[in-house]
């Protein structure tokens, strides 16, 4: 199986069953840049081609092998919320000692977790400072060129970048990391981050390998989001069915006499439907005169689709007595149910 990671100026293919990586050509137009260099070099470009990008090191078939682990158990979260919390822990698991999500806002680089497999109190610390002080993304930045170009960075020695966010770098004392945007829609939402400690430094590998995990997490946090959203889609047509669809149902069987109190309305000077309405709100004086005042109140509640917990906030009871006053109504109207015992409170006498 091969995939493409296009990162560096010539992207690099990623061939599993050999482990090898191949150059592809980049395309016309689309330069990406990264910040690489030597720890004893000042900061330079990258090249052409990414150091040492024709061979996977010793360690790199085992770093696939734990992302396709690590991705697998990420799939397995319950929401949006849970996914964005776990990948920093399944980014360390892939071979890194630390990892970190964040978000933009607006210009702003808003930091959601930092794990660190050696410190984690120190790595909640971080997080807590860092959530309170949002990062401001401006042009002197490095992580702009990520919104901007949607391409991974590495940085090989933060001390000689001066483009590192000065925060970022007194936070987490990093001396060299990697990271790679988010775009779960094609538009970069937030990054992630990863680095390794006691002096070891992430190369141009580590950077194809955030590059990849980044692009499937992306692709987690885009299914994520579309089931969130379908299932809140779902329960507002629940709710609508409940609330409105019986109401329906039961106004067809009685004999509710819309059309003639249309005419009526008309007849009158009325804007037709205007009675109706009126009714709706004060319902059939023959009705209201079978029900206590709270129990009229609690109807007319009923009549605009309100659950019986809205109901109970809006008159200040318990949801208990709410019920109460249902059950009391459906009997007062020999109704079978709330959408029935709506339609007999809005007809008109004949």
């Amino acid at each position: 199986m091969t995939v493409m990671l296009p990162v560096s100026p010539a992207p690099t293919v990623l061939n599993s069953r050999t482990t090898t990586l191949r150059a592809v050509p980049a395309r016309p137009g689309r330069p990406a840049r990264a910040t690489v260099q030597a720890p004893d070099k000042a900061p330079a470009e990258a090249p052409d081609s990414a150091p040492n990008a024709d061979r996977v090191p010793p360690d790199g078939a085992d770093m696939l092998r734990l992302m396709s682990h690590a991705l697998a158990d990420l799939a397995s979260s319950k929401s949006l919320e849970q996914l964005v919390d776990r990948v920093p822990t399944a980014l360390c698991r892939v071979g890194f000692d630390r990892a970190m999500v964040s978000r933009v806002a607006d210009a702003h680089w808003v930091v959601e977790r930092f794990h660190s497999e050696v410190d984690p109190a120190g790595a909640a610390l971080i997080t807590e400072a860092a959530r309170n002080e949002p990062l401001l993304l401006n042009p002197s930045i490095l992580e702009l060129e990520m919104v901007r170009r949607r391409v991974a960075i590495l940085v090989p020695d933060v001390s000689r970048e001066p483009r590192v966010h000065p925060q970022l770098a007194e936070m987490t004392r990093s001396s060299s990391y990697v990271a790679a945007p988010i775009m779960p829609h094609g538009e970069v939402v937030g990054f992630l981050h990863a680095d390794r400690l006691d002096g070891r430094p992430v190369t141009a590998f580590d950077r194809e390998v955030i590059t990849l995990f980044a692009h499937h997490f992306s692709a987690l946090v885009r299914t994520a989001w579309l089931e969130e959203s379908f299932k809140r889609l779902r329960g507002t047509v629940d709710h609508l069915r409940e609330s409105l669809g019986g109401m329906v149902e039961g106004c067809v069987r009685g004999d509710v006499g819309l059309a003639r109190q249309a005419e009526e309305a008309v007849s009158a000077g009325a804007a037709p439907g205007q009675h109706l309405a009126q009714s709706m709100l004060v319902g059939s004086p023959g009705v209201d005169e079978l029900l206590s005042t709270r129990e009229r109140e609690v109807l007319r509640l009923m009549a605009v689709g309100e659950t019986n917990t809205r109901i109970a906030s809006r008159l200040v009871i318990s949801e208990g007595t709410v019920k109460s006053h249902v059950r009391h109504i459906l009997r007062k109207l020999n109704a079978s149910n709330r959408a029935e015992a709506v339609c007999r409170w809005l007809q008109k006498p004949a």
